[in-house]
C-alpha cells in the first residue's frame, strides 16, 4: 500500500498548488488587512479566498500517507523517521528569523536590557520566531497521536468515521457563527486533527462516476471560494478592524473547498499527468513553508510590494517571484554536504 501510495502523480499536484496558495495568503493578506473596501482590497479578498485550502490540504495529505487501517504504527521508529525530516529544518530556519527578530527589536529599541532578550527568545520558542511556523508545531502534535489515530482506525466502521466528520463539519460551522454579542461558538474536540481523519477517508474511498466527480468538485471549489470572498466582504463592508471569520482554516466553505480540491485531483486527469515543476515544488515543499517568508521580508527591504502593479497582478506574480526564489535556494542548499539536511527534503 505504502509503495503504491508514493507512486501516486496527483498528491504531487495537490501539495504544489497547497504550498503556491500558502504564499499567495501571506502576499495578498497585507492588502487584506488594510481593510480599504477598494478595488485592490476585493482583488486581495478574492486571491486570499482562492487559496484558504492550503492549510487543511497539507493535514489531508498526511492522513492519506500516514494514515492505515491495515498496520500497527511503531511508535518511536515512526516518530524518529518523521520528526527527523522536521526538526532540523525548523531550527536552521528558525534560527534565522530569530536573528533577524533581534536586529528589529534592537532597531526599534525595544531591545533594552536581559530581560528584554530573555523574554524575546522564549516567545520566539513558545511561539514561533515567524508567524507561519503555528503549523510546524500542530503537525508535530498531529504526529505524536498518529499512532492512536492507526488504531482507531484499526477497529473503527465507515459509519464511524462519518459520524466523527460530520460531528466536526457542524462544529466548523458552529466556530464561525455571528450571534449579536456572540462572535463564536468553540467545540474543543475539533481542530485540524478532523483534516488528517477527512483526508484518509476520502484517499481511501471509492466514488462512482469519478468523472462527475471531478466536474462537480471544480464547480463546488469554485463557488465556495466565491462565497467565501462574498461572505469576508460582507463582514468587512463597514471597515475597521479585520475581521476573518470566514477565513478560519475550519470554517465551513474552507472545509468545502478544501474537500472539493482534494477530490478534483484525486479524480482529475490533468493532476495524473507526470510533471517536473509540480514534482519539484512537492519535494521542495516542507523547505519552502519554511523559507518563503524570509524572501518577502527581504522584498519589502529592498522596496518591493504588492502596489508596485495593481494588486490582480502583483499578488500573483509576487508568488511565483518568491516561489522560484525559495526553490532555487534550497535547490543550492540540497547540494551541499550537511546543509542538505536542512532543506526538508
Amino acid at each position: 500500500m505504502t509503495q503504491k501510495r508514493d507512486m501516486l502523480i496527483w498528491p504531487n499536484w495537490l501539495r504544489a498548488i497547497a504550498m503556491m496558495a500558502v504564499i499567495m495568503i501571506h502576499v495578498s493578506g497585507e492588502v487584506v488587512i488594510l481593510n480599504t473596501s477598494t478595488i485592490s482590497w476585493h482583488s486581495a479578498n478574492l486571491w486570499n479566498s482562492f487559496s484558504r485550502f492550503s492549510v487543511p490540504i497539507f493535514f489531508m495529505l498526511s492522513g492519506s500517507f500516514l494514515l492505515s487501517s491495515n498496520k500497527n504504527t511503531e511508535i518511536k521508529p515512526f516518530l524518529r523517521r518523521r520528526l527527523s525530516r522536521i526538526i532540523y529544518p525548523l531550527f536552521f530556519w528558525g534560527f534565522l528569523y530569530y536573528i533577524y527578530n533581534i536586529y528589529t527589536s534592537y532597531n526599534a529599541g525595544t531591545l533594552v536590557d536581559l530581560s528584554a532578550f530573555l523574554n524575546l527568545t522564549i516567545a520566539n520558542i513558545l511561539n514561533g520566531s515567524s508567524f507561519q511556523f503555528w503549523f510546524i508545531y500542530v503537525l508535530i502534535g498531529i504526529y505524536l497521536i498518529i499512532p492512536l489515530l492507526n488504531t482507531w482506525l484499526q477497529s473503527a466502521t465507515e459509519q464511524s468515521i462519518l459520524y466523527f466528520l460530520i460531528l466536526c463539519g457542524i462544529a466548523s460551522c458552529l466556530m464561525v457563527i455571528n450571534l449579536g454579542n456572540i462572535n463564536s461558538i468553540f467545540i474543543p474536540f475539533t481542530g485540524f486533527t478532523v483534516f488528517v481523519v477527512l483526508g484518509y477517508y476520502l484517499f481511501n474511498k471509492s466514488f462512482k462516476n469519478p468523472k462527475q466527480i471531478g466536474y462537480y468538485s471544480i464547480v463546488t471549489f469554485v463557488l465556495s471560494c466565491i462565497g467565501i470572498a462574498l461572505w469576508t466582504a460582507f463582514l468587512n463592508k463597514n471597515g475597521g478592524v479585520f475581521i476573518d471569520n470566514a477565513y478560519n482554516y475550519s470554517g465551513p466553505l474552507v472545509f468545502v473547498s478544501s474537500i472539493a480540491i482534494f477530490l478534483f485531483a484525486k479524480y482529475s486527469k490533468l493532476c495524473s499527468k507526470q510533471n517536473k515543476i509540480i514534482d519539484l515544488l512537492s519535494r521542495y515543499s516542507y523547505g519552502i513553508y519554511l523559507n518563503h517568508v524570509l524572501i518577502l521580508i527581504a522584498f519589502k527591504h529592498i522596496g518591493i510590494t504588492y502596489n508596485f502593479i495593481h494588486p490582480v497582478f502583483s499578488i500573483p506574480l509576487l508568488t511565483i517571484i518568491c516561489l522560484a526564489l525559495s526553490i532555487g535556494l534550497l535547490y543550492i542548499l540540497n547540494k551541499i554536504p550537511v546543509l542538505n539536511k536542512l532543506t526538508g527534503v
